[in-house]
């Protein structure tokens, strides 16, 4: 069919062999669910994409033109990726979830874990960069995180498409 099912960790907490145990029974499961019929999933609101735009994702990658990617989970988390002609090296991934519950329990295990990086004020509720190109921004019941490859994420610019991004959540 045209299903695609891509699994990834971020920032794994886990043992490799517990990981690679999880990543196993996660991909058994999510075959079992595809071969029964995928599901919809509605799209998020506000959508990842609508955070952060096309035309600012391609004035933070050097005004290159870039073409999107959208994923969502009915989880309650979705990412808008941005990928300039440039390839994988240079895009701008914008992860937003938006369920309350999850949102806040991911910007507190996130914050927790990432020791390298710093508080940042006067962005959202709550935000910190985690050391590793990474902005996590918790506001209301949501969090945003904005990575982009190629460019430093604490640029003026990229602190710009921040403060634009939580405007408007």
């Amino acid at each position: 069919g045209n299903t695609v099912l891509s699994l990834g960790v971020f920032y794994p907490s886990l043992p490799a062999a517990k990981l690679d145990t999880g990543l196993e029974q996660l991909a058994r499961s999510a075959t079992h669910q595809i071969a029964s019929g995928p599901r919809s999933v509605p799209a998020p609101k506000p959508h990842p994409c609508q955070l952060v735009t096309a035309d600012e994702a391609s004035q933070l990658l050097q005004n290159k033109s870039v073409k999107w990617f959208f994923a969502a989970n009915d989880a309650g988390s979705s990412d808008c990726d941005y990928i300039s002609p440039q390839g994988m090296q240079h895009r701008v991934v914008i992860g937003l979830t938006t369920d309350t519950h999850s949102a806040s329990s991911l910007y507190t295990t996130m914050h927790q874990t990432m020791q390298k990086g710093h508080d940042i004020k006067g962005l959202g509720d709550a935000a910190f960069y985690d050391g590793q190109n990474t902005i996590w921004v918790l506001k209301g019941g949501n969090v945003l995180h904005v990575t982009p490859f190629g460019s430093s994420v604490l640029d003026a610019a990229t602190l710009q498409l921040l403060h634009n991004a939580v405007a408007r959540l």
